[in-house]
C-alpha cells in the first residue's frame, strides 16, 4: 500500500507512533481467500480418483455375489467422499472468513506499528510495548538449493499475535523484531514454521 488507511492512521496518531514508513501484507499466502477456495475445489476432485474406482469395483463385486467385499469397498468410497466434503467445507469457511474480515495489513511507523484487518479490527502499539520472537528455518523449492527464511511472531499489548512472513519484503521480519528488542533468531524446522504460521493468524 502506498499509504495507510484513514482509521489505521488515526490509531497511530492516538498512540503517538510518529511518521508512517510503509505498509505491507505480513502473511499474504495464508491470507488469500482465492487460495483457500482453490483448495476447496481441488480436494473433491482429488478424492474422486479414489472414490470412483472403489465404488465401481465395489458394485462389480456386489453384482458378482462377493457381497462383503463389495459393500466394504463401497463403504470405503463413501467414507473418503464424506471426508473430502468436510475438508472442502472447512476450506470454504476459512476463505469466507478472510473475505468477511478483509486482508491483514501491517503499517510500520517510526515509533510503532498498526495491525489492521481491512474489514475488521485495528490495533496500534509502540515498539517497546509489543513483544517479538524471531525465527529462521531452511526452505527449498522443487529439490533446488535450500535457503534460510526468517519470520517473526508479534505479540500485541492486547495479547493477540501475528505471524510476519512478508515474502515481498524479506527484511521486514528482522527489522520489526529488532525494533522490538530482538536481534538473534531461533532456528526451527520447516514443519514448526508452518505450524507457527497457522497458529498465529491475527483475526
Amino acid at each position: 500500500m502506498s499509504h495507510p488507511t484513514q482509521r489505521a492512521h488515526a490509531e497511530a496518531e492516538a498512540a503517538h507512533l510518529g511518521e508512517w514508513e510503509s505498509s505491507l501484507a505480513p502473511n499474504p499466502d495464508a491470507d488469500s481467500p482465492t487460495r483457500w477456495f482453490m483448495w476447496a475445489a481441488a480436494v473433491p476432485l482429488i478424492a474422486a480418483y479414489a472414490v470412483v474406482p472403489l465404488a465401481v469395483i465395489g458394485w462389480i463385486n456386489v453384482r458378482d455375489a462377493a457381497t462383503v467385499v463389495g459393500w466394504c469397498l463401497i463403504g470405503g468410497a463413501a467414507v473418503i467422499a464424506v471426508i473430502a466434503l468436510v475438508v472442502a467445507a472447512v476450506l470454504v469457511a476459512v476463505g469466507l472468513r478472510i473475505l468477511r474480515l478483509g486482508r491483514l495489513i501491517l503499517h510500520r511507523y517510526s515509533e510503532g506499528l498498526v495491525l489492521e484487518r481491512l474489514k475488521g479490527r485495528v490495533v496500534a502499539a509502540r515498539y517497546d510495548a509489543a513483544r517479538a520472537e524471531l525465527f529462521v528455518f531452511e526452505n527449498s523449492s522443487d529439490g533446488g538449493p535450500a535457503w534460510d527464511e526468517r519470520f517473526a511472531i508479534l505479540t500485541m499489548p492486547d495479547a493477540s499475535t501475528a505471524a510476519v512472513f512478508a515474502p515481498g519484503d524479506p527484511a521486514a521480519a528482522t527489522e520489526l523484531a529488532a525494533r522490538c528488542g530482538v536481534r538473534e533468531p531461533s532456528r526451527i524446522s520447516l514443519l514448526d514454521a508452518v505450524d507457527l504460521r497457522s497458529a498465529h493468524e491475527w483475526r
